[in-house]
């Protein structure tokens, strides 16, 4: 629709669609951040609940 539009406008234009692929460069680095920051995200809340019954436990006997 577009494309019909613009040719009744200019009709010496030629209008050609396309895709172009951006250039991928895997880098060591890069891909050992994101693996580091996926384990991070599954291990520190698991770590945390972990931990809670022993705050719980200390908090309960500085309470007696």
């Amino acid at each position: 629709m577009n494309q019909a539009y613009v040719r009744e406008i200019f009709p010496d234009l030629h209008i050609i669609s396309g895709q172009q692929f951006m250039p991928f460069k895997a880098s060591i680095r890069d891909e050992a951040g994101k693996v580091i920051n996926a384990i991070g995200v599954v291990t520190f809340p698991l770590l945390m609940s972990f931990s809670l019954p022993v705050f719980l436990y200390t908090i309960v006997l500085e309470k007696e």
